[in-house]
């Protein structure tokens, strides 16, 4: 009894509720429908990129793979990234990116969907920033959009949870550890 108490005392706090996802629709790189009632019971670790970007969205993409790799098997995550590009960042480009980079896609989606529906996932569920860049601040072809380089952890209810820095590898440890606090509720 001592030992549980003591256990009990010395566990973190539970992570905070930031805010909750609502009803959506898009489409994943199968082309297949993914809605909140999709990720529902799985721990979702989510991040905002576009396939055509030339920095940033690399770096968070293979930080999203190390991590993936390094999950124990059997815990109910899945990766969740989500187009700025919804035009172009369709199931056949998601395919190439997926095979390009070496990804493992069993438990990890890429979805895309009109622009309506990712201002209202990414920014006003998720806190997200997810904008066209204007033109004329456009460093290059591919230099298309403003968006933030978090990784974003939504619990089992689509409720956003914690926030992580999608470029610092740093931080696998704490992101996750806060993977297995969240699957370790009920």
């Amino acid at each position: 009894v001592a030992a549980f108490v003591l256990s009990k005392i010395n566990a973190p706090p539970p992570l905070p509720v930031y805010s909750q996802l609502h009803d959506f629709s898009m489409l994943d790189q199968n082309g297949q429908p993914v809605s909140p009632l999709t990720l529902s019971g799985k721990v979702c670790l989510a991040d905002v990129i576009f396939t055509r970007c030339p920095g940033q969205c690399l770096r968070m993409t293979q930080h999203l793979k190390e991590l993936q790799a390094m999950l124990p098997a059997g815990l109910p995550v899945e990766f969740v990234s989500i187009s700025t590009d919804p035009v172009f960042d369709r199931p056949p480009v998601f395919k190439k990116y997926i095979q390009q980079f070496g990804l493992n896609d069993q438990h990890w989606l890429f979805l895309s969907g009109d622009k309506p529906t990712l201002k209202k996932v990414a920014a006003d569920d998720m806190k997200l920033t997810a904008m066209d860049k204007p033109v004329a601040e456009q460093d290059n072809i591919n230099d298309l959009f403003i968006h933030s380089a978090k990784l974003v952890l939504i619990d089992q209810l689509g409720q956003v949870r914690a926030y992580f820095d999608g470029e610092d590898l740093g931080n696998n440890p704490q992101i996750i550890n806060a993977i297995k606090s969240l699957a370790d509720e009920k």
